[in-house]
Parts: structure tokens; sequence; C-alpha cells
């Protein structure tokens, strides 16, 4: 599975109002308005699968995508890797490692191919990653 960056594209300078867009379709996937960002809960994006906000407990899924699904692949590579894991505890899987690069880019899927990150704040001060699991390529 790819990893790239996306970023926000505001409509004033002041960075108060904007968006992050699906980098295919230019559908919005998170809405700022007023310096508040959330993720868009009815995106008319087909590509998008999943969300995992910071500090989230529960992965958010879109355009039909069931985490069921999901589960035996992250189960054999938790496997591969050490990891004893069931499938009650994979979501809070995926959410721990949503930042492993090594973890992402060892996974293979037929729905997701891309990992997306959105990251916000100082590189070397406070800030925050947004993930996003998309299927991008045809």
């Amino acid at each position: 599975m790819k990893i790239e960056s996306i970023d926000y594209w505001f409509s004033d300078e002041e960075e108060e109002n904007g968006e992050a867009t699906c980098p295919v379709c230019g559908e919005p996937w998170v809405l700022v308005k007023n310096g508040d960002g959330a993720v868009v809960s009815r995106t008319a994006c087909p590509h998008l699968r999943f969300a995992i906000e910071p500090e989230s407990d529960s992965i958010e899924c879109f355009n039909g995508f069931d985490l069921e699904d999901f589960i035996p692949a992250i189960e054999a590579l938790a496997r591969e890797c050490g990891e004893e894991i069931t499938g009650e505890t994979v979501e809070r899987f995926i959410i721990e490692n949503r930042s492993s690069e090594e973890f992402w880019t060892s996974l293979e899927h037929p729905q997701v191919d891309t990992l997306l990150e959105l990251t916000q704040g100082m590189p070397c001060g406070p800030s925050y990653a947004l993930h996003f699991g998309a299927k991008l390529e045809s």
C-alpha cells in the first residue's frame, strides 16, 4: 500500500476556512469553517474507505467499506510482525499503528491501496495527524 500526504486548501489568508479533498475526484473529505475542521460524514467521493481521527477510539467507514472484510489482512500481517491479536482487537491495532509506515507499506488489500495522512501543526511543536484509507487506482 502506498502512503501519501495531503494538505488543506484554504480560501482565506487567515486559514480559517478551507478543505482537504480527494486527490482523484476533488470531493471534500474535511471541511474547515471558522478555524474548526471536521471530517465530512457524507462525502460524494467514491474513493474514500475509512478515516482515523486523532484520539479516536473507532474507525469511521465510508462507501460501504466494512472493517470485517479488512480484518483478515490486518490479522495476517500483525501475526507476521509477531503480534497476537483477535477479531475484537483488530480495530484497536489499526488505530494504534495508524502512523506506522512499515505496517501500511506491508499491507495489501483489494479495497484500499493508499493511506493518506493529513498533518496539522508545527514540525517541532504540537501536531496531529488524520489518516484516510482510500482506493485511488482503478
